[in-house]
């Protein structure tokens, strides 16, 4: 009776302590305009709780904050190509319009998601993440700033987690 009460209580101690540190997302947020409603960081871990939710909603507050930090991206981009913070080879010329396509493109899948189009989000889901995969190359051949650097990175991790969520078929 001893060991049973003893194996009980050191599975619930595994289940309760140590589990949630291990399966903790090492990648949070480092953006410092992610924050919750009570100012703390939004961490990656925020998007997928099994904890209450809506699993709906919390993909959708994902394609908000995607949209978002592409605006911001665009905006260090943009900011960076004005500073001259780049070659002048045929594609840096163009990179202003494929970051606003990406941009473009992460809306369109935000609206419809929201309008509960299934065949339409799984098409411009992959146009996002194709498009994302083709800008990361080019921002990590070309040498920009941290602003465009960390602006990037906050995309990325959205862009890796929608790759998860896509392949495990919450979409």
């Amino acid at each position: 009776m001893v060991k049973l009460r003893t194996s009980v209580a050191i599975a619930f101690f595994l289940t309760t302590a140590i589990a949630p540190i291990a399966l903790a997302d090492p990648y949070p947020y480092n953006n410092p305009n992610d924050l919750n409603d009570f100012g703390q960081p939004i961490y990656l871990n925020d998007y997928p709780s099994d904890f209450g939710g809506d699993r709906h909603q919390r993909i959708a507050a994902m394609l908000d904050r995607l949209h978002d930090r592409a605006g911001d991206l665009q905006d260090a981009i943009n900011n960076a190509l004005n500073r001259g913070d780049r070659d002048d080879s045929p594609w840096g010329n163009r990179l202003e319009d494929f970051v606003s396509k990406f941009k473009d493109a992460t809306g369109h899948l935000k609206d419809d998601f929201g309008d509960h189009h299934p065949r339409q989000v799984a098409a411009d889901l992959q146009q996002v993440l194709d498009q994302g995969h083709r800008l990361g190359e080019v921002i990590e051949r070309r040498r920009f700033g941290p602003r465009v650097q960390e602006s990037w990175v906050a995309v990325r991790q959205i862009l890796d987690h929608l790759q998860q969520v896509r392949g495990v078929g919450e979409f």
